[in-house]
């Protein structure tokens, strides 16, 4: 390679270096250009804007009232309603996997209510009708005693007398369902009298929250 051919190689690598250079250095000022705004800003201490929930409409005196009566209501304890309002009335969140067992049933093979199963209905009502958005689900149950069809009759009709019941304490109908499912269902065996007792049950569950 001769001199003049230095010189051009010389000539073109001191260009490539320089624009090279001359890149970083506009990179440089452009990015710093850019982050100033968010560098101005984190530095500047803005006031954080807090959101405010708008209030919750006001309760009808109605409702309020029946709420205070509540409060007020002899809950028979250990009842379904005694241990539904502890809950209602608690810092729980989720209810939808609590289930209640009624400590008083029908009599064996009848569908009238009796007058222990009707008090407990009435403090079930009343609560209720405090807290329209909760829905609950009835299920009555029978022992083997009988042919399974004719038991699980039996307890569909059992399941509709509580519901009716509830709808004349003024329960709205859309938050009751209710339901029989004569011996198909068994908490223990049939074989002993104690068994069979346990068997015939009537239990409740939350539907919401």
């Amino acid at each position: 390679m001769n001199e003049q051919q230095q010189r051009i190689l010389t000539a073109v690598l001191a260009f490539f270096i320089t624009a090279i250079l001359a890149y970083w250095v506009m990179e440089a000022l452009f990015s710093t250009r850019q982050n100033e705004p968010m560098r101005r800003s984190l530095e500047k201490e803005e006031p954080v804007e807090l959101v405010v929930p708008k209030p919750a409409e006001p309760e009808s005196p109605a409702l309020l009232q029946a709420r205070q009566e509540l409060s007020d209501v002899p809950f028979e304890p250990g009842s379904v309603a005694d241990k539904l309002y502890n809950l209602l009335t608690s810092s729980k969140e989720n209810y939808s996997r609590e289930l209640y067992t009624f400590r008083h049933d029908f009599e064996r093979g009848s569908t009238q209510l009796t007058d222990s199963l009707t008090g407990e209905l009435d403090q079930l009502a009343a609560i209720l009708k405090v807290y329209p958005d909760l829905n609950i689900s009835l299920e009555c149950h029978t022992d083997d005693s009988g042919d399974r069809l004719v038991m699980r009759d039996l307890s569909e009709k059992q399941a509709d007398a509580m519901r009716e019941h509830l709808i004349e304490a003024g329960v709205s109908v859309g938050q009751i369902d209710a339901r029989g499912f004569g011996s198909d269902v068994p908490l223990t065996s049939n074989r002993t009298e104690e068994g069979r007792a346990q068997n015939r049950r009537i239990e409740m569950s939350l539907r919401v929250y």
